[in-house]
C-alpha cells in the first residue's frame, strides 16, 4: 500500500497537472524532386521544402502579401515543437518526402 500511494505522489511530482492544457497543431507536407545531386544534399533540400510546404498549407494566404506571407511562414518555423519525416521514397530519378510537425495554437496565434 505506502509502493502505491508513493509512486502517485512520485507521479504526481514529476509530472504535474497544469491547470492550462496545451493544444498542440499537427502540420503535414510533402515535397517531391528529381534526384540530380547526391541522396543526402536531395534528402536535405526535399525536407527543408516539405517543411515550409507544410506551414504555407497551413496557412490561408488569401488575403496576405507576399512580405507578410514569408514574415509569418518564418515565425511559425521558429515555434515548430517537433518536426518528424514520416516517409521518404525514392522511385526512379525522384525522391519524395513527407514531415509532420507540432505547434502549439498559441504560437499560431503570437504569428497571425
Amino acid at each position: 500500500m505506502k509502493k502505491i500511494i508513493l509512486l502517485f505522489w512520485f507521479l504526481c511530482f514529476a509530472f504535474p497537472q497544469s491547470e492550462e492544457e496545451v493544444e498542440y497543431v499537427i502540420i503535414q507536407g510533402e515535397h517531391t524532386q528529381t534526384i540530380n545531386n547526391s541522396i543526402d544534399i536531395v534528402r536535405e533540400e526535399c525536407t527543408e521544402k516539405a517543411i515550409n510546404n507544410a506551414i504555407s498549407g497551413y496557412i490561408l494566404n488569401d488575403e496576405m502579401s507576399a512580405e507578410t506571407m514569408v514574415a509569418v511562414r518564418n515565425c511559425i518555423r521558429s515555434k515548430l515543437a517537433q518536426i518528424s519525416v514520416i516517409d521518404e521514397s525514392a522511385i526512379q530519378t525522384n525522391f519524395t518526402v513527407t514531415v509532420q510537425a507540432f505547434i502549439t495554437e498559441e504560437s499560431i496565434s503570437e504569428c497571425l
